[in-house]
């Protein structure tokens, strides 16, 4: 995050003080220096920097060619003589067909060709080609600031804009910069409704929203293939990745091929992934070894018809993560969560999976708050072929929360699939017969194997299952779990679990810490996963000895350990 910053910065200081710069104006009124954008492109003498001041009198009649150089096009001037802008000037392609901007290919190697909008809105493009406001090739970065792109069409790819890298591997590969309260909205293409990337390319954004973005095939905001680069930062109120709509894969963001997504939220500013819609993952989707990556994450409120309400993978790689301790992060307790997510299908044998569904590939979640999802099957979880045959794939979930997650027979459906479950807290989901399933855990070449440590498991009416194998195949071990006392089930070797009393903080208001005075704190060692059970939904450090003794080691049960006179929750848990 605070190389992005840098970068910027030292682009917006630089931009404004360079001391070769031509300062022209655009417009309508006599003080204009040229009738459009492209004359002054193509005409202004080349002495470094063009900083292009389009008035709000300039009429769009055509698309506006760029030259290969350094530009600025800033928006917000009432007239040509103005020189203090405010609010931004319209450029409006519905008079002409075609993008808005149309560039020659960079072939820069060392720095990038800049170009940099500012105090734009900027609707009506509708291109036949990628891009419907502008296409870029090769070494450019470009930087939206304080902009406005809306309902912009592309009949392919990127409903505002597009990039992709250029043929000669030498030349730097493009990059997009989204920030200060910039707006992609309500933009149309085939693959990412409002950007797109094919190739090596880089997007990152920031401070911004993409909202209400329709893809008709993949990726409603976001589409990134072929080894690009999306990563989304903290933002404000309502800014994010919301309420867009892919009718097959991603509705916020889909990323295939290689390709990686990273969403990281900071201090007081989430990054959220929230109420967009898709068939198959409803807020992101990831396939054919595309990576996501998501650091103190909000992915809430997603909806999908298929599978995976909140995230969806095939053959892909997948890390939910919490990262930041304590108040440091933007939300002291909830840092990271998948929560309010649903999936509609029913299926039996493909859909569900209302935060997250997996079919091959990775996937590790640590430190998350999975909560109020639904599906009807797997209302939290739904994985399926990992490993595939012959391979070995690990699934590791560890230090969560799971609870009020509903409608389906089980929290976690892992149907032949291979898993380690450990140091979690299921408490209070809803519908289920047993929390976690395994079904036809066994191919012909590859047993696989499911262990349960560390757990709680808190349910409504004390006989809930916490593990059943529901067909043939390896029974699941335990260890160190805290099971419901009147339940049946079908984990293995359990000599160190209990059916103690829970004692969680506030139950019913959802605080799952464990109350200083549980059987529950300082029972177990790190049981299966070694050092990697060092996770804890609170984001400190774990394990901590406290002050009671110690009955298999200094590890709490569940997600959550317990910290003497707790400075994180001091202001009261919210």
């Amino acid at each position: 995050m605070r190389i992005v910053f840098i970068v910027l910065m030292v682009f917006v200081i630089n931009g404004a003080k360079a001391g070769s710069a031509s300062i022209v104006t655009v417009g309508s009124d006599g003080a204009c220096d040229y009738p459009t954008i492209t004359s002054a492109s193509f005409n202004e003498p080349d002495i470094g920097l063009l900083d292009i001041r389009v008035a709000k009198n300039f009429t769009l009649s055509s698309l506006q060619l760029l030259n290969n150089r350094e530009t600025i096009i800033r928006g917000g001037y009432e007239t040509c003589a103005d020189d203090t802008p405010s609010g931004r000037t319209v450029l409006n392609g519905n008079s002409f067909s075609g993008a808005i901007f149309v560039t020659i290919e960079s072939s820069n190697t060392a720095t990038y060709m800049n170009l940099y909008l500012l105090d734009l809105e900027i609707s009506g493009g509708n291109a036949s080609t990628k891009g419907g406001v502008i296409s870029m090739t090769g070494g450019w970065q470009l930087i939206l600031d304080n902009v406005f792109m809306h309902n912009n069409t592309s009949n392919q790819d990127g409903g505002a804009v597009f990039i992709k890298p250029s043929t000669n591997a030498s030349v730097l590969v493009p990059q997009v910069i989204i920030y200060r309260n910039s707006i992609l909205s309500s933009n149309t293409a085939d693959n990412g409704g409002a950007i797109a990337c094919d190739g090596l390319g880089n997007i990152f954004a920031l401070n911004m929203v993409m909202t209400g973005n329709q893809a008709r095939l993949n990726g409603g905001a976001v589409y990134v293939t072929n080894g690009c680069n999306f990563e989304l930062y903290g933002g404000g109120f309502f800014q994010g990745i919301i309420l867009n709509n892919a009718t097959a894969f991603g509705g916020g963001i889909h990323a295939t091929n290689n390709a990686t997504i990273r969403i990281r939220s900071h201090y007081l500013s989430l990054a959220a992934v929230v109420s967009n819609s898709a068939t198959h993952g409803g807020g992101i989707s990831v396939s054919n070894e595309a990576t996501l990556i998501a650091s103190d994450a909000v992915i809430n409120s997603n909806s999908a018809t298929s599978t995976g309400g909140g995230i969806r993978s095939s053959a892909g790689h997948i890390v939910i993560e919490r990262v930041t301790a304590g108040a440091q992060c933007h939300s002291e307790v909830r840092c990271s969560t998948i929560s309010g997510n649903s999936v509609s299908g029913i299926d039996s044998s493909f859909s569900g999976g209302g935060a997250i569904a997996t079919y091959g590939g990775t996937l590790e979640v640590r430190g998350t708050y999975i909560e109020n999802n639904s599906a009807f099957y797997g209302s939290a979880i739904r994985a399926r072929y990992m490993p595939l045959d012959g391979l070995t794939t690990q699934m590791t979930l560890v230090g969560n929360v799971f609870a009020s997650n509903r409608n389906a027979p089980q929290v976690v459906y892992l149907d032949e699939t291979s898993a380690d479950i450990a140091f979690s807290t299921f408490v209070d989901n809803e519908d289920m017969i047993r929390v976690i399933e395994l079904a036809y855990p066994t191919t012909s070449s590859d047993a696989h194997i499911v262990n349960v440590s560390g757990s709680i498991f808190e349910h409504p009416g004390s006989s809930v299952a916490s593990a059943e194998l529901t067909t043939a195949g390896v029974f699941p071990s335990g260890d160190c779990n805290r099971n419901e006392p009147d339940s049946t089930g079908d984990l293995i070797g359990q000599s160190r679990s209990t059916i103690s009393s829970v004692l969680f903080e506030d139950q019913a208001s959802g605080d799952y810490r464990l109350q200083n005075n549980s059987a529950l704190v300082d029972w177990c060692n790190w049981s299966y996963l070694g050092s990697d059970s060092d996770y804890s939904a609170n984001g400190l450090p774990r394990p901590i000895d406290n002050s009671i003794s110690n009955l298999h080691g200094t590890y709490d049960l569940g997600g959550l350990e317990r910290y003497e006179l707790d400075g994180i929750f001091s202001d009261d848990f919210d």
